[in-house]
């Protein structure tokens, strides 16, 4: 569709389900950013029933189609990612649009494919199947599944990719370390420095050592005060001895 020869001018966005996960991020944006980008030309696409439009363009059609395909999802962009019929590639929102657009087509893939380290990973199939695992440092293991058709593989211990197989499916996952184990934002680097510096000969170890340390510490305060009142008596003294001295007769 040339939008100019249909309604006098380029279409835009004109209408956007802002609650989606892929334009959610633009509902903090500056008001009516997403819908600056012109397009000079876009496909018609009349979606079947099934189907869900996200976005529109101002002509009506549609900008953004979703359509549900078995475990996984089908967006169809009716427009061009390069700038042959939109400039919506120079656009500010351009980059931010497509890692959403991604990020949310392939959401339920990542969480089935992607599992912690020591995780179990769940494995279906017929009653007494087994299914052949290569490890990510290249074991060759086996998980036979259960009367119910269901089996996990435990030994994921070591982070990487793994495959999995059973006759012609295949079964690609990764196993990650946590990131909360690289967060340090809960401890200060005074701790975290604690944590792997042996700790100086005046730190207390045990209660026994924190009673000495702190009787010490007290005898040591007052040795210090003993001295200044010495120090504080001597000087007075000292004082008292050039004032009562006799001057010599001019």
């Amino acid at each position: 569709i040339q939008a100019r020869a249909a309604q006098g001018h380029p279409a835009i966005i004109g209408d956007v389900d802002i609650r989606h996960p892929i334009f959610s991020l633009f509902a903090q944006s500056s008001a009516g950013a997403i819908f600056r980008p012109q397009f000079r030309e876009y496909m018609r696409i009349e979606p079947d029933s099934s189907a869900t439009v996200v976005a529109r363009y101002d002509t009506g059609d549609p900008f953004l189609i979703e359509q549900t395909v078995g475990a996984g999802r089908l967006l169809v962009y009716t427009s061009t990612f390069n700038a042959d019929w939109t400039d919506f590639p120079i656009n500010e929102l351009y980059i931010p649009f497509v890692y959403q657009l991604v990020k949310y087509a392939l959401e339920g893939q990542e969480r089935r494919h992607a599992f912690l380290v020591g995780e179990p990973v769940r494995l279906q199939g017929e009653p007494g199947q087994s299914w052949d695992v290569r490890t990510s440092d290249g074991r060759q293991l086996q998980v036979t599944l259960d009367a119910d058709g269901v089996g996990f593989f435990n030994d994921t211990s070591l982070p990487g990719h793994y495959a999995a197989a059973l006759g012609n499916q295949r079964f690609p996952f990764a196993v990650n370390v946590d990131v909360a184990e690289s967060d340090l934002s809960a401890r200060d680097l005074a701790e975290a420095v604690a944590a792997v510096v042996p700790p100086p000969d005046d730190v207390a170890r045990t209660v026994e050592m924190a009673r000495t340390i702190e009787v010490e510490d007290e005898e040591r305060k007052q040795k210090f005060w003993r001295y200044l009142l010495i120090l504080a008596i001597a000087l007075f003294a000292g004082e008292t001895l050039l004032a009562n001295r006799k001057r010599a007769p001019v």
